[in-house]
This record gives structure tokens, C-alpha cells and sequence, in this order.
């Protein structure tokens, strides 16, 4: 049997920085990792984090679309 990990990492840059924010970064960081493959590590950067919350919008907006009827498909044969 074989075992294996992704790691993500994420350096405290204060010593008074909150949990949530830590284990939010740590989140993204380890997303990060596991993106790169099976037993990769990924180092968290402010860059993630940002793409992360435009990716959030981006699919707030889409959704808000379909709901407001906004978006719809046509099939072309």
C-alpha cells in the first residue's frame, strides 16, 4: 500500500495574525498543492488568494446570471 500527501504551507508573517486568516491561507495553499499533483507541497502566497476571490466573483456572477434568467443555452445542430 501506498501513501501519499500534499502539503500546503504557509509562513505567519505576524505573530498576531487571527486562525481563521491562517487556516484560510493554509486552505488555499493546500488547494494549491493538490493542483500540482499527488504529493506535491505549495507555498501560500497573496497571489492565490487573490485569484481565489476573483474565481469566487466570477462564480457569484455567473450564478446570479442564471438566476435572473440572463443566461440561457441554445442547442445548433
Amino acid at each position: 500500500m501506498n501513501c501519499g500527501a500534499s502539503v500546503g504551507v504557509v509562513f505567519v508573517p505576524k505573530p498576531d495574525i487571527d486562525l481563521e486568516t491562517l487556516l484560510g491561507r493554509d486552505d488555499v495553499a493546500l488547494y494549491k498543492a493538490k493542483n500540482n499533483g499527488r504529493g506535491s507541497y505549495a507555498f501560500h502566497t497573496d497571489a492565490m488568494t487573490r485569484q481565489v476571490r476573483r474565481d469566487a466573483a466570477l462564480t457569484d456572477r455567473i450564478d446570479q446570471a442564471v438566476r435572473s434568467g440572463e443566461l440561457f443555452l441554445h442547442y445548433q445542430p
